[in-house]
């Protein structure tokens, strides 16, 4: 990822791993298609206590496959140029 790059995904803010995970429109709309659709799965400030909250909940294993679909799907519209819908990643997870 470079560091002052667009996010390839929603156009909106520099890209970087945070970003891919968390506060992107594309990943927020995956969280909320495989069921973290909470109004407090976003509200906390610090995305270090989101991303443990999350590793350690009662979703642990959905999150933490929600986390990593997330930056595969990263990786394959970088290097392979392909983009998946969120039907395609959520069936994934």
């Amino acid at each position: 990822m470079s560091p002052f790059a667009t996010c390839t995904r929603c156009g909106l803010q520099d890209e970087s791993f945070l970003h891919y995970i968390w506060n992107c429109e594309f990943s927020r709309s995956l969280w909320n298609h495989i069921g973290f659709n909470n109004l407090d799965f976003f509200s906390t400030i610090d995305v270090y206590d989101w991303l443990k909250l999350g590793a350690t909940g009662s979703q642990a294993v959905i999150f933490s496959a929600g986390v990593w679909w997330s930056l595969r799907h990263y990786n394959l519209m970088c290097l392979n140029n392909e983009t998946w819908s969120l039907s395609r990643l959520s069936f994934n997870i």
